[in-house]
């Protein structure tokens, strides 16, 4: 086989150092990938830069790259087709970065990529299809993220996948078509807060029919406060309760002036924790997420409407749910004739 031609001086860019194959940019404050690589480069190694966002210019050209190392960047944004054009990459490094999310197809093009290291960043959410079009990933290490939960069929895209590292995330629950898991050969769960509740109970039978599972010992409850540190499988199913919410609302009765400020609280109780929904007079759904700069809902269930007219007088209603239903309250703010 015909050896790769070197890099040189002249075709190296400023910083980076270039060794045959290898380009090595680190450490150099890089916002960007720098423009000028090598089209031969098999290596790239860019960790401990600055470098926040990555598109599909970051690596044009870079056709025969095998391996990308990007750790320790503050690396929150990747635009779609980053990817693309890396159909030989098989080791991708995006540790120690800032990501939040992995979105379908992020990373789309990869066909031939077989190691993906995605730990210690902020991710708290992964779709169905976050996966897509990189089958033939074995490795896949997630852990010392932030999430929170696994949802059906999130890695029926990983056929070839023989190690799945989702340790010390904060995942409370699993589904039961989530449970492609248990034919992965190395597997580690571990340090997860469960919520051993009744939405465990497809989780519990399946690993009561297969005994052989490797995560069997793994999840620990970490709630309720009687069932903390017992091993799922442990468990008597009869015991995996959840309870329905319990809602108070309460508040301003009357509307504050024009531009002023109205106050309610929505306090709800149940097991697991209910999510909270508030629909104001004007019917606007409000959650913890979609709070905006006119209506805020905070975690601990305080809602605050700002610079009120006339049509916020009306009914409120707070509504709470978890895995054993919901119920709601409701307030009427009285108009003020003041």
């Amino acid at each position: 086989m015909t050896p790769f031609p070197f890099c040189n001086a002249q075709t190296c860019p400023t910083p980076c150092q270039c060794t045959n194959t290898y380009v090595f940019c680190t450490e150099n404050q890089l916002t960007d990938v720098p423009t000028g690589i090598p089209s031969d480069t098999v290596r790239l190694f860019l960790e401990n830069n600055d470098i926040q966002t990555l598109g599909p210019t970051s690596f044009l050209n870079l056709g025969l790259l095998e391996w990308l190392t990007l750790t320790n960047n503050p690396i929150d944004t990747i635009l779609p087709n980053t990817f693309l054009k890396l159909e030989n990459l098989t080791n991708l490094y995006l540790t120690e970065n800032n990501l939040t999310a992995v979105t379908g197809n992020m990373f789309r093009g990869m066909v031939k990529l077989t190691q993906l290291h995605l730990y210690r960043n902020q991710i708290g959410s992964l779709q169905q299809g976050s996966f897509a079009g990189i089958t033939e990933v074995e490795e896949l290490y997630l852990y010392e993220n932030a999430i929170t939960s696994l949802g059906d069929f999130l890695f029926d895209d990983l056929r070839s996948l023989t190690k799945l590292y989702l340790q010390d995330n904060l995942i409370s629950t699993i589904t039961s078509n989530a449970f492609v898991l248990g034919d992965i050969p190395n597997l580690e769960m571990t340090n997860n807060p469960w919520e051993c509740d009744c939405s465990m109970q497809a989780a519990s039978l399946w690993l009561r029919l297969n005994t052989a599972s490797t995560i069997k010992n793994q999840i620990v409850c970490a709630a309720p406060e009687n069932l903390r540190g017992r091993i799922l499988d442990d468990v008597v199913l009869e015991r995996l309760l959840c309870t329905l919410p319990s809602v108070q609302f309460y508040g301003d009765d009357i509307l504050p002036g024009s531009g002023g400020m109205l106050s309610l609280q929505c306090t709800a109780e149940g097991f697991p924790v209910p999510e909270i929904t508030v629909t104001t007079a004007r019917g606007e759904n409000v959650t913890v997420e979609s709070s905006s700069e006119d209506v805020t809902l905070r975690s601990d269930g305080a809602v605050v409407v700002f610079n009120v007219s006339k049509e916020d007088a009306g009914s409120y209603v707070c509504m709470a749910s978890n895995a054993a239903g919901f119920a709601f309250a409701t307030w009427t703010v009285a108009p003020n004739v003041t």
